[in-house]
């Protein structure tokens, strides 16, 4: 797929001055690359303490020949102001200023002065015009921050080099599953392809029923009694799914958003929840209803965490027991189901062919998100709760999930906000690594506290 094609480094120049302790730059430096070797990061790294403008410009060079996805410019000691505005001004990628705290006190002369020039060098860049972000600490005591920090940084480089594959184009009447693909790919890396969906019903029907019979053995699927009865729409949902994992791998497309309906069901007499579901359970992420964004959202999602997500609807509130109730009609990946639940296929509930599956997703922490593009800006919908055990309540996948923050709170947000009716749900909290996506990305964040 195209996410894994660029392979990911960071730069690190760590900066001192030799009127200051050039012994304590150099072991913030050394401790900085142990933490980050810990952190299964490759670092492209200045082979000392950074003090002179030539060096300067020889590791801009360095660190644009390496191809480095971002740049941490360390304040181990103070320097001159001139060395970060070299590096960053030269470099097309994020950069991180980093000051650490001062080595113990001893009441003599200042050894660092790291936090003093972050400051500076964050006014002297701002005035150049990067955007830098800004950290503080000691590398073995923020390993939590720099992971968050590091998955969000990953996750944009990775999302620059992404293909989202839309087949179909939208659902009737679904104007938000729509999207603006040149500002999509112009601001978020993303590139738009196209599937028509005839080439999708060309491919099932060059696929055997014998290698549709193989993923149904290999699930082990609980079949309706009306399923059972109509094996060959069984068959046929099935083929949807090894027809559309086939165009995903041959046009190395990392996500997929569908046109569900009504061709399939009403044209083709199958409903394609299931093919979603299997797609979504082997790691091909897919939206419903043709919503590019939401697949954006599940990509973002799985590059901060560990998928499959749950695309949904929000169908109920409870004020009472401050839970909201997640739902879609048949499209979960299986891996997500409660443990103690069969993969139930049945007819879709409205559409009423052949196959959905039935199953309440399991517990456990989770965080819904949805991106969205709204007058020229984009803006990231957040909120975080836990999943707890749920009835069947209604045919498809719920999830009842007890919030973090008020549901009618959460609500409103969403209303106020204008966030489109699909989100989706991964499990993990990934709230941090999200506010570091965002804040690198310039986008706003909207969570409901």
């Amino acid at each position: 797929m195209g996410v894994i094609q660029k392979k990911f480094k960071i730069g690190l120049a760590t900066f001192a001055q030799p009127t200051f302790d050039v012994s304590w730059a150099e072991s913030v430096r050394t401790r900085t690359l142990d933490t980050l070797e810990q952190l299964g990061v490759e670092v492209v790294a200045f082979p000392r303490p950074l003090m002179y403008e030539q060096e300067a410009l020889e590791f801009r060079d360095a660190l644009r020949q390496a191809d480095v996805s971002a740049v941490f410019l360390q304040c181990a000691g103070f320097s001159f102001g001139g060395l970060p505005v070299i590096i960053s001004t030269g470099v097309d990628v994020p950069c991180i200023i980093w000051a650490t705290p001062e080595p113990e006190w001893t009441g003599d002369v200042i050894r660092s002065n790291s936090l003093c020039a972050g400051i500076m060098h964050n006014s002297h860049l701002k005035r150049a015009g990067v955007d830098a972000k800004f950290i503080f600490g000691n590398p073995e005591e923020m390993v939590d921050e720099l992971k968050a920090l590091i998955k969000a940084l990953r996750a944009i480089t990775y999302l620059k080099n992404s293909k989202l594959g839309i087949v179909g184009y939208r659902a009737p009447g679904f104007y938000v599953s729509g999207h603006n693909e040149m500002k999509l790919h112009a601001e978020l890396g993303v590139q738009t392809f196209h599937v028509d969906l005839s080439s999708v019903t060309g491919e099932v029907e060059r696929i055997a029923d014998e290698a549709a019979e193989e993923v149904i053995q290999r699930y082990g699927f609980t079949l309706a009694e009306n399923v059972v009865e109509n094996r060959a729409a069984l068959l046929k949902t099935v083929k949807v799914y090894l027809a559309l994992r086939k165009i995903a791998e041959e046009k190395s497309l990392d996500i997929l958003a569908v046109k569900c309906w009504p061709e399939f069901p009403f044209e083709q007499g199958v409903s394609v929840c299931l093919a979603l579901s299997l797609l979504n359970d082997n790691g091909i992420i897919t939206a419903c209803e043709g919503d590019a964004y939401g697949a954006v959202t599940m990509l973002i999602q799985d590059l901060l965490g560990e998928g499959p997500e749950f695309f949904n609807d929000i169908i109920q509130i409870d004020e009472d027991n401050n839970h909201m109730l997640f739902w879609h009609c048949g499209s979960a990946a299986a891996c997500l189901k409660a443990p103690e639940a069969d993969i139930l296929v049945r007819p879709h509930g409205m559409q009423k062919k052949v196959g959905a599956v039935n199953f309440p997703l399991k517990p456990g922490r989770v965080t819904v998100s949805r991106l969205t593009e709204q007058g020229g800006s984009w803006k990231m919908f957040v909120a975080t709760g836990e999943a707890v055990d749920t009835p069947m309540l209604l045919q498809g996948n719920p999830s009842l999930v007890k919030m973090d923050a008020p549901v009618k709170r959460i609500l409103d947000t969403i209303l106020e906000e204008g966030f489109e009716h699909h989100h989706s749900t991964i499990y993990g909290d990934i709230s941090r690594e999200l506010q570091w996506f965002c804040e690198l990305m310039n986008m706003e964040m909207v969570k409901p506290e």
